[in-house]
């Protein structure tokens, strides 16, 4: 099992991030929306906090079998 650091970690989120952002640049597709916005803040590197993403997120992952 291979053992991924924080940076590691991170790049995946904001390759994942810039992948969904640079193919919904109408925000129109709900589900790269979603990935953007549930990837974004858990970056850490913006300065607003997103809470509302962040409430998003949870509601996703504790419903994610019926997503």
């Amino acid at each position: 099992m291979t053992k991924y650091s924080n940076l590691n970690l991170k790049e995946a989120l904001r390759t994942i991030e810039s992948i969904a952002m640079i193919n919904n640049e109408d925000e129109k597709d709900k589900v790269l929306l979603d990935i953007y916005m549930v990837a974004h803040p858990a970056i850490g590197d913006c300065k607003n906090p997103h809470f509302d993403w962040l409430e998003l997120r949870k509601k996703i992952s504790d419903g994610i079998k019926d997503y």
